[in-house]
């Protein structure tokens, strides 16, 4: 999976070997195979474009917005896993949020959903509370239907179910109300369960047309099935999701020790009780970068001796380690030297067109050395990188002297099969005592106080807000159960 990297002023998408996937087919009517052959939304939306269906204006009709693949090599939760970390420190704590607007319509027609049925899908949210916040009137256990929160005194028109701090206004938008406390926002958070629950098949229209007039290489239609795996390809995946409002404090997601997060440009982590660190550059491999040369190094050796932002240089290979060190020994060009502070990111952009894989990470809080919260990684092959470390121990890449950080607190590396950076917590064996945290909000929309994007909810997903944590647990139902059984059988009949 590419590393989409569309908020980083220094990326530069390279899509040369996509540009070119409609060369093996030659004949404007694709057989089957071939079609299913297709790994990526970007092939399928193109064939679409490209397809012979007559006159310029129906082509034009078949023209669609990008869709998440959900093929086994790019899975669509991967895709929308793309979470990042920040805590936001705005000039005003009491500074509104006018994107809220919208979740304080009173709604006309109250709700009436106070009995859960198991036997249907439904979902299960356990709120965690910090020993210094005694027991309160509000339950620690709620549970979502198709309907939306059971037993929810929400009376604002909206279907999705908002989380936030309990405050006293004739419209209730919140679902679930945690305790007061300033520095969770009124309206912080929101659950989106719409699809997850949906029984129906959702494909857009412009999806379901284009497969009827899609040919095999005898001009004949698809069979009947074939039209049905298509079709399961293109649906809206029935999945939850989380998405933060805006908030003060930002909403945070826990990544797991073997489930990989993908790591992108403007994303924060928190480690820790008063650690984390933002993802400054993040390059993937380029196929068709410049060889690594000595004018390479003489940036890494710029960018390691600038005196605000002095990088800390780490490789993968000791080959390349070597030589660098080397490169540091000879005498120095004292007019190369004369760079400024703020010329940090025209290093970056050179540095980005090398055939690497490159990643920038600047730590700030407790147990950092002074002058080396600047870490830049280096890794020269299109292969699995080694493993980068982050923890208390002496063994670690990044050391941080703290005692809320784990001997073995996170662990990165560039995954090939994934053209990404990933991070996961703590050891491959043992969890970190206090999470590895990724904010759901980028910098910049935090900054600007915008929603995050919607990032996937799985079972047993762990979401935080201020000292509370919501473990979040999705049941199918008995019925969900035994039609599942059902297709089994008659899969393996078949």
């Amino acid at each position: 999976m590419n590393n989409d990297n569309n908020n980083n002023p220094n990326n530069n998408n390279n899509n040369n070997n996509q540009n070119n996937f409609l060369s093996p087919f030659p004949h404007p009517l694709l057989d089957l195979e071939q079609f299913l052959e297709f790994g990526s939304s970007f092939q399928f939306n193109q064939f679409l474009n490209f397809y012979p269906i007559g006159e310029q204006q129906q082509r034009q009709f078949f023209r669609m917005n990008a869709f998440t693949s959900r093929s086994s090599n790019q899975d669509e939760e991967f895709m929308l896993y793309i979470q990042n970390q920040s805590r936001r420190e705005p000039s005003s704590p009491r500074q509104k949020n006018s994107n809220l607007d919208k979740y304080m319509q009173k709604r006309a027609i109250p709700i009436h959903n106070e009995e859960l049925n198991k036997n249907e899908p439904y979902i299960k949210v356990t709120v965690l509370r910090n020993i210094n916040y005694p027991n309160t009137i509000h339950s620690n256990e709620y549970f979502i239907n198709q309907q939306g929160l059971i037993g929810s005194h929400k009376n604002a028109d909206s279907e999705d179910i908002l989380i936030g701090r309990s405050h006293r206004t004739e419209i209730i938008p919140n679902d679930i109300m945690l305790p007061e406390d300033r520095i969770i926002s009124r309206i912080h958070c929101k659950l989106v369960c719409k699809h997850y629950f949906r029984k129906e098949q959702k494909i857009k229209l412009i999806y379901i047309l284009a497969i009827q007039n899609i040919r095999t290489s005898s001009n004949f239609p698809l069979p009947k099935r074939a039209m049905q795996i298509i079709s399961q390809f293109l649906e809206y995946p029935r999945h939850a999701y989380v998405q933060d409002l805006g908030s003060l404090c930002g909403t945070h997601f826990k990544i797991q020790k073997n489930e990989p997060n993908i790591m992108k440009y403007d994303q924060k982590y928190s480690i820790g009780s008063d650690t984390h660190f933002n993802v400054l550059f993040c390059e993937s491999y380029k196929e068709k970068g410049i060889e690594i040369d000595d004018q390479f190094y003489r940036l890494l050796r710029k960018i390691s001796r600038l005196k605000q932002l002095k990088h800390e240089i780490h490789f993968s290979g000791q080959c390349l380690l070597d030589r660098f060190q080397k490169t540091q020994t000879q005498e120095d060009d004292i007019e190369e030297l004369k760079i400024k502070t703020e010329d940090y990111k025209e290093i970056y952009n050179k540095l980005k067109e090398y055939k690497i894989s490159i990643i920038s990470i600047k730590f700030n809080g407790s147990g950092i050395d002074t002058g080396k919260n600047y870490n830049l990684f280096i890794h020269p092959e299109n292969q699995d990188s080694i493993e980068f470390q982050i923890g208390r121990g002496q063994e670690n890449h990044v050391k941080i002297n703290s005692n809320t950080i784990s001997r073995k607190q996170s662990r990165f590396k560039y995954s090939k099969s994934m053209k990404s950076w990933i991070i996961f917590d703590g050891s491959k064996e043992r969890d970190s005592a206090n999470g590895t945290w990724v904010s759901l909000s980028t910098i910049e929309q935090a900054e600007k106080k915008q929603e995050s994007d919607l990032i996937v909810l799985k079972n047993n997903a762990e979401i935080k807000i201020s000292e509370f944590i919501l473990k979040i647990e999705m049941f199918q139902g008995k019925k969900q159960n035994k039609i599942n059984k059902q297709l089994l059988n008659e899969l393996k009949s078949e």
